[in-house]
């Protein structure tokens, strides 16, 4: 079925992990999960990784003009050239206008629901 909605931005982020500092990127992205949350025109975001370190991670904004606020935050602009310094063996950014979107009518939790809370389908987010 399609749902008619208001236009909104993806980012999508794909991201091969190294074997460096585990900890540390726990910490960080516990961090920015949380801080992420508190941003003006912020949905929800999604992040898986497999066990060869490869990941993707799906944020979702009202606007691109709110994804790239995000970007601007000190406290993540410090996370993301610890990331590309330390964490990631390399790594790609990729801003999408979603115009329409397909989704099963179920009565299931939703992630992708206007107004639903943040998740995180692993232990570690990118």
């Amino acid at each position: 079925m399609v749902t008619a909605h208001k236009a909104y931005t993806a980012v999508i982020f794909t991201s091969q992990r190294n074997d460096i500092d585990h900890e540390g990127y726990a910490v960080a992205a516990a961090a920015m999960g949380e801080l992420v949350r508190s941003q003006p025109g912020y949905h929800s975001h999604s992040s898986w990784r497999n066990l060869d370190g490869f990941g993707v991670t799906i944020s979702y904004w009202d606007s691109a003009e709110d994804a790239r606020a995000w970007k601007m935050v000190l406290a993540h602009q410090d996370v993301q050239e610890q990331g590309a310094s330390t964490w990631y063996e390399w790594y790609r950014v990729e801003v999408a206008d979603v115009y329409r979107h397909y989704e099963s009518l179920n009565s299931g939790p939703n992630p992708y629901r206007t107004g639903a809370a943040a998740t995180s389908t692993s232990s570690e987010e990118s």
